[in-house]
């Protein structure tokens, strides 16, 4: 991913959205690996939708602890209404 808004600047707007159903499932846990780099932004959202992204609900914030390094991410959804 490159070409992000400048720091401090369209915050929300640029990134990867995913998509996955939940319908029937239980306990829905995400997971990812995300690579920061000395040239990514230092902060990433973890955002969702129950309504097929018309609106989105923030989740945890991640910091990078270092550039140049993988880092695996999860976010508990269990107990988030309509996952």
């Amino acid at each position: 991913l490159r070409n992000f808004p400048p720091q401090g600047a369209a915050d929300r707007t640029a990134g990867v959205e995913s998509r996955a159903g939940t319908a029937g499932r239980e306990n829905v846990v995400v997971t990812f690996d995300r690579y920061h780099s000395n040239s990514s932004p230092r902060h990433a959202r973890f955002q969702y939708s129950v309504d097929g992204g018309l609106t989105w609900v923030d989740g945890p914030l991640f910091e990078a602890t270092g550039g140049d390094a993988w880092h695996t991410r999860s976010v508990d959804l269990s107990g988030a209404a309509g996952v």
